[in-house]
């Protein structure tokens, strides 16, 4: 008689939602990553339009933006869940604000700070003045 052994491939369950998102966050694409940071400072619902804006130019550079948040938005909607038009945008909602907040607290401070101060300039020089930037100062 021969007793063969089978072992389950060895991974962790994380012990808390969060982890799981960030397990999650993790494992997408490098580019598609700093995609769901980057959007996680605009807010729960945000414009397409400002994403590319505010996305470091540097990699955006090197990248076709509007066909990589395409390919994030069609295969990850867990991250991403809706979008809508508005007159001048279309719009995309996290799917929820926790996956949003995971996503915004996994970068460094510095890094939040500059992306805000990002978006703020963005606003400021594209937007009319009923756009409300005080959240990003």
């Amino acid at each position: 008689k021969v007793l063969m052994k089978l072992h389950a491939p060895s991974f962790e369950i994380p012990e808390t939602l969060e982890g799981l998102v960030t397990s999650r966050i993790d494992s997408l694409d490098p580019n598609h990553q700093l995609m769901v940071k980057v959007a996680s400072v605009l807010g729960l619902v945000f414009s397409e339009n400002v994403l590319e804006g505010v996305f470091p130019k540097e990699i955006k550079e090197k990248i076709d933006f509007k066909l990589e948040f395409k390919k994030l938005f069609n295969q990850e909607s867990i991250f991403i869940s809706s979008s809508r038009y508005t007159s001048a945008d279309l719009l995309y909602e996290f799917s929820s604000d926790l996956l949003r907040e995971v996503a915004y607290n996994m970068m460094l401070f510095s890094q939040r700070r500059q992306l805000h101060f990002s978006v703020a300039q963005f606003y400021e020089t594209t937007t009319d003045e009923s756009t409300d930037i005080s959240q990003h100062y």
